[in-house]
């Protein structure tokens, strides 16, 4: 799953975010996920959830 981290530096950055709640919001494809802060634990369920891996 290819990632893209938004650095946010500036105020007007994050009024202009498309969401709320600018620390650890996550998007997949241009769509808002979750704002809750995550392990590498709960990042990997949440992404499997979104992307099922294929085991063939």
């Amino acid at each position: 799953m290819p990632f893209h981290a938004i650095h946010i530096t500036s105020r007007e950055e994050a009024q202009s975010a498309p969401t709320p709640i600018t620390n650890y919001a996550l998007f997949y494809n241009g769509d808002y996920v979750t704002n809750e802060k995550m392990n590498a634990k709960k990042f990997i369920k949440v992404a499997n959830a979104m992307v099922p891996i294929s085991h063939d």
